[in-house]
């Protein structure tokens, strides 16, 4: 029988910590106890781990998921200037995805995704005439910013 070792997890004030405590345990028993950690607490991180352990994603999935975590731990936190700089250098050169392929099927599948957004309703008072002038200024600055640093596009 496979066995793991879990390290006790602590809920303190509404945050995850992981202990020094370790237990040893089965796969479905590793399973189980991050998906009550899950239904008890709600941290998304133990919903992954209860679904990868039971085998319900594989090692790809859980690699972006973890990704996906870590973004979401760090929005908001600003970056470190040496860790915004590797990220400059790293992104120096690369074309955006959205200036690629099919533009119209783009916008149209993004379109479709919105709709039944309840976070957003563009029929209520003001909102349509200030969400259209902030898409100008940002469709604006954008194209300024294109123009300044990319090379023409190819179609």
């Amino acid at each position: 029988m496979v066995t793991h070792k879990h390290h006790i997890i602590e809920n303190r004030d509404g945050k995850r910590f992981k202990t020094d405590t370790t237990i040893t345990l089965s796969v479905e028993e590793h399973s189980k106890i991050h998906k009550q950690y899950w239904e008890d607490w709600g941290f998304y991180e133990d919903y992954v781990a209860s679904i990868t352990l039971a085998g319900q994603i594989g090692k790809e999935e859980l690699l972006i998921e973890k990704s996906r975590i870590g973004g979401l731990n760090n929005k908001g936190k600003k970056k470190t200037p040496q860790h915004a700089k590797k990220i400059s250098q790293a992104n120096k050169g690369q074309v955006s995805h959205w200036t690629q392929g099919d533009i119209d099927s783009k916008k149209s599948n993004l379109s479709k995704s919105m709709k039944g957004n309840t976070n957003f309703n563009i029929n209520k008072p003001g909102v349509r005439k200030t969400h259209s002038d902030a898409m100008k200024e940002y469709h604006r600055k954008r194209k300024l910013k294109a123009d300044r640093t990319s090379p023409p596009i190819q179609s």
